[in-house]
C-alpha cells in the first residue's frame, strides 16, 4: 500500500519518522471518530486525483471531526465497494 511505501523509504531518518508520526496520527484520529481508515483514505486518494494531483481546497471538510456530508457519501462509497 502507498502508505506503506512512504513511511518505509525513509524509515531511518528523521523525516521518515515524521511523516509515520503524521501517518500513524491520521489513522488513530480515524478510529476515535468510529470512522473507517481504508475506505476514509481511498475517498481521499481519489479526491486528490481528482484534483489534479493536489489536495482538494477545503481541507476543513475532510476533518475526522467535522466531516462534510459529500465526504461522508464518498467514504461510504469505498466502504461497499
Amino acid at each position: 500500500m502507498a502508505l506503506r511505501a512512504i513511511t518505509s523509504q525513509g524509515c531511518h531518518s528523521e523525516d521518515g519518522a515524521n511523516t509515520a508520526m503524521r501517518c500513524f496520527t491520521i489513522i488513530r484520529t480515524l478510529e476515535q471518530n468510529d470512522i473507517p481508515v481504508k475506505p476514509y483514505l481511498l475517498a481521499w486518494c481519489d479526491a486528490i486525483a481528482r484534483h489534479g494531483g493536489q489536495p482538494p481546497d477545503d481541507l476543513e471538510s475532510w476533518l475526522p471531526w467535522q466531516l462534510a456530508d459529500y465526504v461522508k457519501q464518498r467514504i461510504d462509497h469505498f466502504w461497499r465497494a
